[in-house]
Protein backbone atom coordinates (compact mmCIF):
# COMPACT_ATOMS: atom_id res chain seq x y z
CA UNK A 1 0.00 0.00 0.00
CA UNK A 2 1.41 3.37 -0.92
CA UNK A 3 2.36 5.83 1.77
CA UNK A 4 0.99 9.30 1.69
CA UNK A 5 2.93 12.46 2.35
CA UNK A 6 2.07 12.34 6.02
CA UNK A 7 3.71 8.95 6.28
CA UNK A 8 6.96 10.36 4.85
CA UNK A 9 6.94 13.11 7.43
CA UNK A 10 6.46 10.55 10.18
CA UNK A 11 9.44 8.50 8.88
CA UNK A 12 11.63 11.61 8.84
CA UNK A 13 10.56 12.44 12.34
CA UNK A 14 11.46 8.96 13.51
CA UNK A 15 14.90 9.22 11.99
CA UNK A 16 15.51 12.64 13.51
CA UNK A 17 14.40 11.46 16.91
CA UNK A 18 16.80 8.53 16.97
CA UNK A 19 19.45 8.97 19.71
CA UNK A 20 22.95 9.93 18.55
CA UNK A 21 25.48 7.15 18.72
CA UNK A 22 29.11 7.70 19.81
CA UNK A 23 30.28 7.53 16.24
CA UNK A 24 27.78 10.03 15.04
CA UNK A 25 28.73 12.44 17.87
CA UNK A 26 32.40 12.23 16.92
CA UNK A 27 31.55 12.83 13.31
CA UNK A 28 29.53 15.88 14.18
CA UNK A 29 32.37 17.20 16.31
CA UNK A 30 34.82 16.76 13.42
CA UNK A 31 32.53 18.68 11.16
CA UNK A 32 32.58 21.72 13.45
CA UNK A 33 34.94 24.44 12.14
CA UNK A 34 38.07 25.06 14.23
CA UNK A 35 38.20 28.70 15.20
CA UNK A 36 41.62 30.41 15.55
CA UNK A 37 42.65 30.96 19.16
CA UNK A 38 42.75 34.55 20.17
CA UNK A 39 46.20 35.73 21.26
CA UNK A 40 46.24 38.09 24.15
CA UNK A 41 48.62 40.90 23.35
CA UNK A 42 50.06 42.63 26.40
CA UNK A 43 51.68 45.92 25.63
CA UNK A 44 54.55 46.58 28.07
CA UNK A 45 54.60 50.32 28.32
CA UNK A 46 57.20 50.19 31.12
CA UNK A 47 60.03 48.66 29.01
CA UNK A 48 60.91 51.83 27.02
CA UNK A 49 60.88 53.81 30.25
CA UNK A 50 63.24 51.34 31.96
CA UNK A 51 65.59 51.29 28.96
CA UNK A 52 65.61 55.07 28.86
CA UNK A 53 66.47 55.33 32.56
CA UNK A 54 69.23 52.73 32.15
CA UNK A 55 70.72 54.55 29.15
CA UNK A 56 70.65 57.86 31.00
CA UNK A 57 72.34 56.32 34.05
CA UNK A 58 74.99 54.69 31.87
CA UNK A 59 75.65 57.95 30.05
CA UNK A 60 76.00 59.84 33.33
CA UNK A 61 78.53 57.27 34.57
CA UNK A 62 80.57 57.56 31.37
CA UNK A 63 80.52 61.37 31.54
CA UNK A 64 81.52 61.30 35.21
CA UNK A 65 84.41 58.89 34.50
CA UNK A 66 85.62 60.98 31.58
CA UNK A 67 85.41 64.44 33.13
CA UNK A 68 84.81 64.37 36.87
CA UNK A 69 86.40 61.20 38.27
CA UNK A 70 88.71 62.16 41.12
CA UNK A 71 89.69 58.62 42.12
CA UNK A 72 93.43 58.00 42.29
CA UNK A 73 93.10 54.20 42.21
CA UNK A 74 95.24 52.85 39.39
CA UNK A 75 98.74 53.28 38.01
CA UNK A 76 100.41 56.68 37.65
CA UNK A 77 103.96 57.41 36.57
CA UNK A 78 106.55 60.01 35.78
CA UNK A 79 109.92 60.00 34.04
CA UNK A 80 112.95 60.10 36.30
CA UNK A 81 116.01 61.63 34.69
CA UNK A 82 119.39 61.29 36.37
CA UNK A 83 123.06 60.47 36.14
CA UNK A 84 125.43 57.99 37.69
CA UNK A 85 129.18 57.72 37.66
CA UNK A 86 130.99 54.50 36.81
CA UNK A 87 134.53 54.14 38.08
CA UNK A 88 136.93 52.29 35.79
CA UNK A 89 140.39 50.93 36.35
CA UNK A 90 143.00 53.07 34.70
CA UNK A 91 144.73 51.46 31.71
CA UNK A 92 147.99 52.60 33.28
CA UNK A 93 149.23 50.56 36.21
CA UNK A 94 149.01 53.24 38.86
CA UNK A 95 146.70 54.37 41.60
CA UNK A 96 144.91 56.70 39.22
CA UNK A 97 141.41 55.72 38.21
CA UNK A 98 139.20 56.92 35.40
CA UNK A 99 135.47 57.53 35.65
CA UNK A 100 132.68 58.01 33.17
CA UNK A 101 129.28 59.60 33.76
CA UNK A 102 126.14 57.99 32.34
CA UNK A 103 122.72 59.57 31.94
CA UNK A 104 119.52 57.60 32.32
CA UNK A 105 115.80 58.13 31.95
CA UNK A 106 113.58 55.74 33.85
CA UNK A 107 109.85 55.49 34.34
CA UNK A 108 108.69 55.37 37.97
CA UNK A 109 105.25 53.84 38.51
CA UNK A 110 102.97 54.46 41.50
CA UNK A 111 100.23 51.86 41.82
CA UNK A 112 97.45 52.93 44.21
CA UNK A 113 95.30 49.88 44.92
CA UNK A 114 91.78 49.71 46.28
CA UNK A 115 92.91 47.83 49.41
CA UNK A 116 95.08 50.74 50.57
CA UNK A 117 98.37 49.34 49.25
CA UNK A 118 100.69 51.63 47.32
CA UNK A 119 103.43 50.00 45.25
CA UNK A 120 106.30 52.05 43.82
CA UNK A 121 108.12 50.38 40.91
CA UNK A 122 111.40 51.44 39.35
CA UNK A 123 112.62 49.08 36.67
CA UNK A 124 112.12 45.58 38.07
CA UNK A 125 112.23 46.67 41.71
CA UNK A 126 108.95 47.23 43.57
CA UNK A 127 108.45 48.43 47.13
CA UNK A 128 105.02 48.14 48.73
CA UNK A 129 103.61 50.34 51.47
CA UNK A 130 100.32 51.81 52.66
CA UNK A 131 98.28 54.92 51.86
CA UNK A 132 95.11 56.58 53.10
CA UNK A 133 92.84 59.33 51.81
CA UNK A 134 90.88 61.88 53.82
CA UNK A 135 89.52 65.41 53.62
CA UNK A 136 90.95 68.34 55.59
CA UNK A 137 89.27 71.73 55.33
CA UNK A 138 89.11 72.46 51.59
CA UNK A 139 91.74 69.91 50.55
CA UNK A 140 91.89 66.23 49.71
CA UNK A 141 94.83 64.68 51.51
CA UNK A 142 96.91 61.61 50.66
CA UNK A 143 98.90 60.12 53.54
CA UNK A 144 101.45 57.53 52.41
CA UNK A 145 104.31 55.49 53.85
CA UNK A 146 106.36 53.60 51.27
CA UNK A 147 109.85 53.09 52.68
CA UNK A 148 112.71 50.78 51.81
CA UNK A 149 115.57 50.39 54.24
CA UNK A 150 114.97 53.82 55.81
CA UNK A 151 114.75 55.44 52.36
CA UNK A 152 111.34 57.10 51.82
CA UNK A 153 109.97 56.53 48.34
CA UNK A 154 106.61 58.14 49.08
CA UNK A 155 106.25 59.36 52.63
CA UNK A 156 104.20 62.02 54.37
CA UNK A 157 100.96 63.90 53.72
CA UNK A 158 100.18 65.49 50.37
CA UNK A 159 97.33 67.58 49.05
CA UNK A 160 96.17 65.88 45.91
CA UNK A 161 93.96 66.74 42.96
CA UNK A 162 93.35 65.42 39.49
CA UNK A 163 93.69 67.93 36.67
CA UNK A 164 92.31 67.55 33.14
CA UNK A 165 90.38 64.64 31.67
CA UNK A 166 90.92 61.75 29.29
CA UNK A 167 90.79 64.09 26.28
CA UNK A 168 93.01 66.90 27.50
CA UNK A 169 95.26 64.58 29.50
CA UNK A 170 94.78 63.66 33.15
CA UNK A 171 97.37 64.38 35.83
CA UNK A 172 97.54 63.48 39.49
CA UNK A 173 99.21 66.37 41.33
CA UNK A 174 100.72 65.73 44.78
CA UNK A 175 101.71 68.85 46.71
CA UNK A 176 103.82 68.64 49.86
CA UNK A 177 103.92 71.11 52.75
CA UNK A 178 106.83 72.98 51.15
CA UNK A 179 104.91 73.79 47.98
CA UNK A 180 106.67 71.20 45.82
CA UNK A 181 104.47 69.50 43.22
CA UNK A 182 104.84 66.01 41.84
CA UNK A 183 102.80 65.54 38.65
CA UNK A 184 101.95 61.97 37.67
CA UNK A 185 100.36 60.79 34.45
CA UNK A 186 98.22 57.66 34.09
CA UNK A 187 100.03 54.68 32.64
CA UNK A 188 101.80 51.46 33.43
CA UNK A 189 105.45 51.09 34.35
CA UNK A 190 108.03 49.64 32.02
CA UNK A 191 110.05 46.49 32.49
CA UNK A 192 113.38 46.67 30.65
CA UNK A 193 114.48 43.23 31.85
CA UNK A 194 115.37 40.63 29.22
CA UNK A 195 116.50 37.06 29.70
CA UNK A 196 120.17 36.26 29.34
CA UNK A 197 121.13 35.26 25.84
CA UNK A 198 121.47 31.48 25.65
CA UNK A 199 120.58 31.22 29.34
CA UNK A 200 121.06 27.89 31.09
CA UNK A 201 118.55 26.78 33.69
CA UNK A 202 119.49 24.96 36.87
CA UNK A 203 116.73 22.35 37.02
CA UNK A 204 117.06 21.69 40.74
CA UNK A 205 116.52 25.41 41.46
CA UNK A 206 113.21 25.65 39.59
CA UNK A 207 110.38 26.11 42.11
CA UNK A 208 109.67 28.22 45.19
CA UNK A 209 112.12 28.43 48.09
CA UNK A 210 111.68 30.08 51.47
CA UNK A 211 114.30 31.70 53.68
CA UNK A 212 112.57 31.91 57.07
CA UNK A 213 115.43 33.64 58.87
CA UNK A 214 115.43 36.73 56.64
CA UNK A 215 111.83 36.46 55.42
CA UNK A 216 112.66 36.05 51.72
CA UNK A 217 110.87 33.94 49.12
CA UNK A 218 112.60 32.96 45.86
CA UNK A 219 110.61 31.82 42.84
CA UNK A 220 112.80 30.34 40.10
CA UNK A 221 111.08 29.84 36.76
CA UNK A 222 112.08 27.61 33.89
CA UNK A 223 111.92 30.69 31.61
CA UNK A 224 115.14 32.21 32.99
CA UNK A 225 113.51 34.61 35.44
CA UNK A 226 113.60 34.77 39.22
CA UNK A 227 111.31 36.73 41.57
CA UNK A 228 112.52 37.58 45.05
CA UNK A 229 110.04 38.95 47.60
CA UNK A 230 110.58 39.95 51.22
CA UNK A 231 108.17 40.11 54.11
CA UNK A 232 108.67 43.89 54.38
CA UNK A 233 107.30 44.52 50.88
CA UNK A 234 110.29 44.45 48.50
CA UNK A 235 109.73 42.55 45.24
CA UNK A 236 112.53 42.24 42.69
CA UNK A 237 112.41 40.45 39.35
CA UNK A 238 115.70 39.07 38.03
CA UNK A 239 116.96 37.29 34.95
CA UNK A 240 119.27 34.43 35.83
CA UNK A 241 121.48 31.83 34.21
CA UNK A 242 123.96 29.22 35.33
CA UNK A 243 127.44 30.72 35.65
CA UNK A 244 129.41 27.85 37.16
CA UNK A 245 128.81 24.87 39.39
CA UNK A 246 127.01 26.20 42.43
CA UNK A 247 126.84 29.76 41.07
CA UNK A 248 124.23 31.62 39.05
CA UNK A 249 124.48 35.06 37.47
CA UNK A 250 121.54 37.41 38.14
CA UNK A 251 120.59 40.86 36.89
CA UNK A 252 117.79 43.30 37.70
CA UNK A 253 116.96 47.00 37.26
CA UNK A 254 116.31 49.87 39.59
CA UNK A 255 117.57 53.20 38.23
CA UNK A 256 120.28 51.25 36.34
CA UNK A 257 121.08 47.63 35.60
CA UNK A 258 122.39 45.74 38.62
CA UNK A 259 124.30 42.46 38.26
CA UNK A 260 125.35 40.01 40.93
CA UNK A 261 126.08 36.35 41.56
CA UNK A 262 124.21 33.96 43.85
CA UNK A 263 125.73 30.81 45.22
CA UNK A 264 123.61 27.76 45.90
CA UNK A 265 124.02 24.34 47.48
CA UNK A 266 121.06 22.00 47.36
CA UNK A 267 122.84 18.86 48.56
CA UNK A 268 122.45 17.41 52.01
CA UNK A 269 119.98 18.18 54.76
CA UNK A 270 120.64 21.92 54.71
CA UNK A 271 120.10 23.73 51.44
CA UNK A 272 121.51 27.19 50.73
CA UNK A 273 120.70 29.99 48.30
CA UNK A 274 122.72 33.19 48.45
CA UNK A 275 124.27 32.08 51.73
CA UNK A 276 120.95 31.54 53.56
CA UNK A 277 119.27 28.30 54.60
CA UNK A 278 116.18 27.65 52.47
CA UNK A 279 113.40 25.12 52.23
CA UNK A 280 111.49 24.24 49.07
CA UNK A 281 107.80 24.98 49.54
CA UNK A 282 106.53 24.40 45.98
Amino acid sequence: MAKNFNDKDEDKKEIDEQPETEGSAEASEKEKPVLPRRRKIVKNVQLPVVLGVFAAALLSIVVWKLFFDQSIVGQWNYILDGEYTETLDSPVESEDVASVTHSYSQRVCYDFREDGVCAVTLGTTTVEGQYDLYSAQDSNVLSAAVIYQYTPLLYGSFDYKIKGNVFTGKKLVLSDMYGNDLELEPGEGENPLEAYENFEIVDELVGTWRDEEYGITYEFGSDGFLTSSTDDGLVVEYAYTKFDDGIILVKCYSDTEQADTYSYDLEGDRKYINGAIVEKIK
